[in-house]
């Protein structure tokens, strides 16, 4: 299987002659774990006057991890891209002229732009190219003849960009440790902002910055449908989905499940294809997850494969699991807590590829909160309350797995955050998807399991309350545990300054990776903690590459 997995990096510098070395700097970085040794960085990058733009592999398979960036052949333009598109098919007839049935898909970006710059503005274009291209995506262009960076994403923002502004040049990459490390440029965690999903940035030849929307997911008018017609049109964008994101060969891979309403249908439709996947889960014994896993993967024609969590060893991976997906925050940990050690359990049945079923909490009301709006406001706020909040879904969500995946050297795909998906269920009235019982009670993501019924899912699936990942998992109690064991209890953490005390010990462990803090509280942490702590975790950090220390 050859892996589409990038880290790509651009920079704009005031001078010019520094844009090299910090573009070096940015893609020795950006090989997460030194398993590809860059004797010559600068072959990874493309400069032109004061910005450039570069691209390392990050696959498994890396013999051909120097084809991008793609430079065209008038040499006009460079582009570097991580991610995939699905709709290849396409642009095999609106782009005939070109022939790109086996190019990569940063050569096919670059083609496409080219059409579509002969007929549009250079805003126009761009903004065409995202109403085109169906994808998980993000690519940056660099355009020699108008002297300027052409950096987007998709318009769900299933792939993540970030930068950062110092006072001598603007960088961009998708990890954050590209940026998080660039010791010249003297960067904070704290200065780094994610570009937007459905966003364009332009970089012109002076570095001012235009930020455009696109034209990819906007809202709409809910929709007056009978209940049967949008199960009916769910069903089929559900199907077809999956169906185009299924590998095209006979390739093993991984289903991430819990057991759960989602990851059950999900696991449902590719049992409906003649493929051959396992379904992987992780939690501490007799935690929740495990338990509904295991009554219920017997549904589909797959082996489920189980990580029963130890302390111990949870303990050990937290240090790599913060490195990875690049924050130190409590949710994030214990959500990245599982998934890593399915992952670490797939990649021994040499398993590359995984599908997740992430996104139906945010499109269906799953939450909660969902219920308390409804009680509160009512079912249309309800429908502005999930508009407002799929914009903040990406940085909160999709960016730690993203990182994850890319840190395992693993791809993941999330069929249900395709793009026609999301288009249709965020027109679906509130009503469906909270449903109000009328007797005080609320279902959540209640069209979801009609849907589920048609799939002759078990009743034990349709009717699971949602519970999130970190306590179905038991990933959340031992978050906790581990903090106290290693000294990090109340008494500590209020005494330097913090009101929870595994904060402080993602915070201290950060300061230990080196995160470089703004925070005052934060860059004095090491003075505070127990130092035999210290010690102690200095045997868990070897995993680091030489160029983070």
């Amino acid at each position: 299987m050859c892996m589409n997995v990038h880290s790509l990096i651009a920079a704009y510098c005031k001078k010019s002659e520094k844009v090299s070395q910090v573009l070096s700097d940015m893609i020795i970085l950006s090989d997460i774990q030194n398993k590809q040794k860059l004797s010559d960085p600068k072959k990874f990058t493309v400069v032109d006057h004061n910005y450039g733009i570069g691209a390392v592999n990050l696959g498994q398979n890396t013999e051909n991890r120097i084809s991008q960036p793609f430079i065209d052949e008038k040499n006009e333009l460079a582009v570097v891209l991580d991610g995939e598109i699905y709709n290849r098919e396409f642009f095999e007839e609106y782009l005939a002229e070109y022939s790109i049935e086996t190019d990569p898909d940063a050569k096919l970006v670059a083609h496409l732009f080219t059409k579509l710059l002969s007929s549009f503005d250079l805003t126009s274009a761009v903004r065409k190219m995202l109403l085109l291209l169906e994808g998980a995506y993000v690519f940056i262009i660099m355009l020699h003849k108008h002297n300027k960076l052409i950096i987007t994403r998709d318009p769900i923002g299933v792939k993540p960009l970030y930068f950062v502004k110092t006072p001598d040049c603007i960088l961009f990459s998708s990890q954050r440790k590209p940026l998080l490390f660039q010791k010249s440029e003297n960067i904070f965690y704290e200065d780094i902002q994610s570009v937007h999903q459905d966003r364009i940035y332009i970089v012109s030849g002076s570095g001012d910055v235009a930020d455009f929307a696109g034209e990819g997911l906007q809202k709409r008018q809910m929709f007056d449908l009978p209940l049967n017609k949008m199960i009916q049109a769910l069903e089929g964008y559900f199907r077809f989905a999956i169906e185009r994101r299924l590998p095209d060969y006979n390739e093993k891979f991984g289903v991430l499940f819990s057991g759960g309403l989602d990851s059950s249908i999900l696991a449902r439709y590719v049992s409906d294809y003649d493929v051959d996947f396992n379904l992987y889960s992780s939690g501490f014994q007799n935690s929740s997850d495990l338990e509904h896993a295991m009554e219920s993967f017997s549904t589909y024609d797959a082996t489920l494969k189980i990580n029963e969590l130890i302390l111990e060893d949870v303990e050990v991976e937290i240090p790599r699991i913060l490195f990875y997906i690049e924050q130190p925050e409590i949710m994030q940990i214990n959500i990245a807590i599982p998934v890593h050690f399915s992952t670490l359990l797939a990649k021994k049945d040499g398993i590359q590829l995984f599908f997740s079923g992430q996104g139906l909490d945010e499109l269906f009301g799953g939450y909660s909160r969902h219920v308390d709006t409804v009680k509160s406001e009512g079912h249309e706020a309800l429908y502005e309350q999930l508009w407002e909040e799929f914009k903040t879904f990406p940085p909160i969500t999709l960016e730690r797995d993203d990182t994850l995946s890319k840190s395992h050297r693993t791809l993941s795909r999330l069929p249900f955050l395709d793009q026609r998906i999301v288009e249709y269920s965020m027109r679906i009235p509130a009503s469906f998807k909270v449903y109000d019982t009328s007797r005080n009670t609320f279902i959540r993501k209640w069209i979801l399991r009609r849907v589920a019924e048609k799939l002759n899912l078990p009743k034990k699936v349709i009717k699971r309350k949602k519970i999130a990942m970190q306590f179905g998992s038991g990933t959340a109690t031992a978050l906790g545990k581990i903090a106290r064991m290693n000294g990090f209890d109340k008494s500590l953490a209020k005494k330097c300054g913090y009101l929870n005390n595994q904060k402080m010990y993602l915070d201290a462990i950060a300061c230990l990776l080196g995160f470089p803090f703004k925070n005052v509280k934060r860059k004095k942490l090491l003075e505070c903690v127990p130092k035999i702590w210290e010690e102690k975790m200095s045997q868990y950090l070897s995993f680091r590459s030489p160029q983070y220390l």
